[in-house]
């Protein structure tokens, strides 16, 4: 949301343009009333309260504030695909959905997409105790592993039965929850993975859907670019998006090329994680060691626990 309550003002101060890659199927239709730039340099607002609706219910741009920018001309948006999400891939279990779960800045988005009652619920809403399997973004190509949702049922009502929220506050509850969850396996097992049709079609239904929503959405709109969550891609996707209709796919860093450059290929085209905007000079300008130690830290927990476990 700060793309509408700071950017965006900035942007047509300086007289610069830029694209934003939106995700169609979690943009709510509205938001409520924020605090922008504008006000901020009337003293109307605090920095603070230019940053507040990241950290509410509303950390993205709505339908109406995205149609504003685009009719202004300032900002071009382009597509994230249409949901952003993770897909399990392997019948491994990792974690346990619990309170101090990493679930990304809103949404649930780190939780891997499940299916109820066979179909994919991008909600992500999930109980305690839900198990987290192995999962990568689903544009990165692997196969999907769909989980037995009895199973999963099975492990979230262990977790409400001993206290729920509570039960996560014994110092050994991912030892019990694991022996509850391989003991509760022996009698479920109704797993299975994606066929590479029904993957295919899976992928290129998303980006589909994602371009011709904006489509829809915006007046006079053409979206031709796709932007990877998590920067992964893949071949596969690569090739589905371009029978989708786009024709240029952005990813994270590049091998061998640190920039994009006239004449090189348009679907493997490299950007910068939004951390090292910080590199910029100015007020709040970090040394690219403090950002590789945030990086390092908010990582670290998850890797040494996922280490634990194989």
């Amino acid at each position: 949301a700060s793309l509408w309550t700071v950017a965006f003002a900035l942007l047509r101060k300086y007289g610069f343009k830029a694209i934003s890659f939106i995700i169609p199927g979690l943009t709510p239709e509205n938001a409520p009333a924020s605090k922008t730039y504008d006000d901020y340099i009337a003293h109307r607002a605090s920095s603070q309260d230019l940053l507040a609706r990241e950290q509410s219910s509303f950390p993205l741009c709505s339908w109406h504030e995205i149609r504003v920018m685009h009719d202004s001309g300032v900002i071009d948006f382009q597509s994230h695909t249409m949901h952003h999400h993770q897909a399990c891939i392997e019948n491994k279990v990792v974690d346990f959905f619990h309170p101090r779960f990493q679930t990304y800045f809103f949404g649930n988005i780190n939780v891997p997409v499940y299916r109820n009652h066979g179909v994919l619920d991008f909600g992500r809403k999930i109980a305690f105790g839900t198990p987290i399997y192995r999962a990568e973004p689903r544009m990165a190509g692997r196969l999907q592993f769909f989980d037995d949702e009895a199973l999963r049922e099975a492990s979230a009502n262990f977790v409400a039965q001993h206290g729920n929220e509570k039960f996560f506050a014994q110092r050994d509850w991912r030892k019990e929850l694991f022996a509850f969850y391989r003991h509760a396996r022996k009698q479920h097992s109704m797993t299975r993975f994606e066929t590479p049709v029904e993957q295919k079609e899976a992928i290129l239904t998303d980006l589909k859907q994602s371009k011709q929503l904006i489509e829809e959405r915006l007046p006079g709109k053409t979206v031709t670019q796709l932007c990877y969550p998590w920067f992964m891609g893949s071949k596969l996707a690569v090739k589905l998006s371009q029978q989708a209709g786009y024709h240029v796919n952005y990813w994270g860093i590049v091998a061998q090329r640190p920039s994009n450059r006239r004449g090189e290929d348009l679907f493997n085209v490299p950007r910068l994680e939004d951390q090292y905007v910080f590199r910029l000079p100015g007020d709040g300008r970090k040394s690219l060691r403090e950002i590789l130690m945030q990086k390092f830290h908010a990582h670290a927990p998850a890797f040494t626990r996922n280490l634990g476990q194989n």
